[in-house]
């Protein structure tokens, strides 16, 4: 399940979307240095990076729920038994 969920996440990088979102993640980096001492930065960087991981998590339930949906569906309509 973890490979189809990477794949997923794969295939959102070669979106517009991704390119988008990266670039404003670097300019927001470029503005937290600018601003905050270096000790500042590390704890923001922290509490970035736990509500990256807590994304990722969320993306992979939501991911495996969709799963267990569409496998509902298909014994629903007789698809699979």
């Amino acid at each position: 399940m973890k490979s189809m969920v990477n794949h997923a996440r794969e295939q959102y990088k070669s979106k517009e979307a991704y390119e988008h979102y990266k670039h404003r993640k670097e300019e927001i980096d470029a503005i937290l240095d600018g601003c905050l001492l270096e000790e500042q930065k590390e704890i923001v960087d922290s509490f970035l990076k736990e509500l990256d991981d807590a994304a990722h998590r969320e993306l992979e339930s939501v991911y495996f729920q969709g799963m267990l949906d569409s496998i509902s569906i298909l014994r629903i309509l007789g698809a699979l038994v």
